[in-house]
């Protein structure tokens, strides 16, 4: 493997800010008819996932049967109304209601996103009482309907960690109790990744900025469970699905919020708010229903693997991790995923222990961005070393975004040698590893960046934004590494210092009361030279005032973005523009 050392890329760049869309929009090509299934292999099914294709329009399940919202009964409706199982599909997103979510897809699509259909999705719990042949028959039935372009089988997601053995001998988490009564001390010296990069991601430069902290940013940890009573971890905002007194979910907390006390270690993002949100028993659902306790800027850390499933014989458990790979392999997933980025979420997602390559054929794609995006980050694991080398075990591909150290990562937590061992509620481990450990490193930086930013400079930078800065600014890999970029936050905090994000523009319309004549205003933007007009998320028109005649044929929406020469900002508030076939 090359160990040549990485080049930080800051004094040469290019990024195209008016490029750069208010969100990501999930970019997906048309997916082949789902195919029959003539094994099962030996996992822990929880239930069997399927999508009404995105084309077939406003069929909804109500009071257990499908039915078209124009009341026509076809081919589709006949069909699965028909099957013995009907009685037991259930919504995957049924706390939304269909209107709800087609309102803000709607929304979305007239400000140039788009939004996948994930009221689509239903669901079919797996029970005991199930045979193998039980639930090969049901997804075949499904495979064989009309309109139906994906069905899944669900497993649980599986940490993404890679085992050290020595003090958790590979058994499980380490029991509670014991421990010295000595106070804990600053252990801050063995978090070696957070010094100056190429090594670490220059956490300690970003402390010394306004926001660098992670200030005014909130965080959720998706996992199974983390130990909330731990010392060194701050109150959660929210904590739902919490298995409780796990060391996995607690070393991931530590090392994104653990607290600023002289004691323990010290969290990249000490500043932010931290909350938890378990998987539940559809890892969809809870994906989004985690999103939706956040904001555009706010980070949501997706710490689980799953079994790819597509060979007999296929593993992906604690100590078998071979063809473990990412979440948003599940189409249902990647949805949810690309649901909560077209929020402005961003989206931290560990790349997978199995050391495969995500570009192979055998994905069919599904891991090529040119194809099929959802907008989160894909990280990988690397070693500590100051140049980039992919961990053993880690996933890697083109889809990868960026890489942090995949072992001897301190934390809370006992994992690797025992730091300090005070009881269940003060213990400190030096070998966190895995995507699990590199991903809490990158979800870090993205919230000291994204804190720097709105304490600093007054403006939340979007997904793409954030991307496009720490891509730019960060170590490169090696060729051929393919594991993405490893975070500096000195240049990314100095490209930002030389090269103001232009704040998007407060709008307001006021109608004339006669045909389509409309007044349009919005707020200056310092250091903007001009302003973009879309209406229906199409350009319409550029000016350098502050205000705007609008004459529409009929009634549209429209936005602002502040610019100064290609770099623009993100999409200002929508506004209505109004049309009557009369003055008043």
């Amino acid at each position: 493997m090359n160990n040549t050392k990485g080049i930080v890329a800051i004094c040469s760049l290019f990024l195209l800010w008016g490029a750069i869309s208010p969100a990501v929009e999930a970019k997906q090509k048309p997916q082949q008819k789902p195919q029959h299934k003539a094994f099962i292999n030996q996992l822990q099914y929880t239930g069997i996932n399927f999508k009404v294709d995105e084309s077939y329009n406003d069929v909804e399940l109500k009071v257990g049967k499908f039915t078209r919202v124009d009341g026509i009964s076809d081919e589709f409706t006949q069909q699965i109304n028909s099957k013995r199982f009907l009685k037991r599909i259930t919504r995957i997103h049924a706390s939304k209601p269909y209107k709800e979510l087609r309102t803000k897809r709607n929304f979305a699509k007239n400000k140039g996103q788009r939004v996948p259909k994930i009221e689509n999705w239903y669901r079919i719990p797996v029970t005991k009482k199930m045979t193998e042949q039980d639930i090969l028959d049901i997804y075949n039935s499904l495979v064989e309907l009309p309109f139906i372009s994906n069905v899944e089988l669900e497993t649980p997601p599986v940490s993404a960690i890679s085992e050290q053995c020595p003090a958790i001998d590979c058994g499980g988490d380490r029991p509670g109790g014991g421990g010295t009564s000595t106070p804990t001390p600053n252990l801050q010296s063995y978090q070696t990744y957070l010094g100056p990069s190429p090594y670490g991601i220059d956490a300690n430069y970003a402390w010394t900025r306004s926001g660098g902290n992670g200030a005014g940013v909130k965080i959720i940890d998706m996992e199974g469970g983390y130990n909330s009573s731990h010392e060194d971890l701050p109150s959660s905002f929210v904590k739902i699905n919490d298995a409780n007194n796990n060391d996995h979910g607690t070393a991931v907390m530590s090392i994104v919020g653990a607290k600023n006390d002289n004691k323990g270690i010290k969290g990249i993002a000490y500043a932010s708010q931290l909350g938890f949100y378990g998987w539940g028993s559809n890892t969809s659902q809870s994906i989004r229903k985690a999103g939706d306790k956040l904001s555009a800027g706010d980070v949501l850390i997706l710490e689980g693997q799953i079994n790819r499933d597509i060979n007999s014989g296929d593993s992906c458990t604690s100590t078998n991790q071979d063809e473990c790979v990412p979440l948003e392999w599940s189409q249902a997933n990647y949805d949810a995923i690309a649901y909560t980025v077209s929020r402005g979420v961003i989206v931290i997602e560990a790349a997978g222990n199995g050391n495969e390559n995500l570009d192979s054929s055998i994905y069919n794609n599904r891991f090529n961005r040119n194809s099929r995006d959802s907008g989160a980050f894909l990280i990988a694991a690397t070693h500590k070393s100051f140049s980039i080398s992919r961990s053993s075990f880690s996933n890697y591909g083109s889809r990868i975004d960026f890489n942090a150290w995949g072992d001897g990562v301190a934390s809370a937590g006992l994992y690797g040698s025992t730091l300090f061992d005070g009881g269940t509620n003060r213990r400190y481990g030096s070998g966190f590893s895995g995507t699990s450990s590199a991903s809490p490193i990158v979800a870090g930086a993205v919230a000291s960046l994204q804190g720097f930013s709105k304490q600093s400079k007054g403006v939340t930078l979007s997904v793409n934004n954030i991307r496009s800065i720490l891509t730019n600014t960060g170590v490169q890999e090696p060729s051929g590494v393919q594991v993405g970029v490893r975070p500096n936050l000195k240049t990314a905090i100095a490209y930002l210092d030389g090269n103001p994000v232009l704040a998007p523009p407060k709008v307001s319309a006021f109608w004339d009361a006669c045909y389509g004549s409309n007044e349009m205003s919005w707020s200056s933007v310092a250091a903007a030279t001009s302003y973009k007009i879309y209406v229906n998320g199409s350009y319409w028109a550029t000016t350098t005032s502050t205000r705007k005649h609008m004459n529409v044929s009929s009634s549209k929406s429209a936005y602002v973005k502040a610019c100064k020469g290609a770099e623009c900002s993100t999409a200002s508030n929508s506004v209505a523009l109004r049309y009557a076939p009369a003055c008043y």
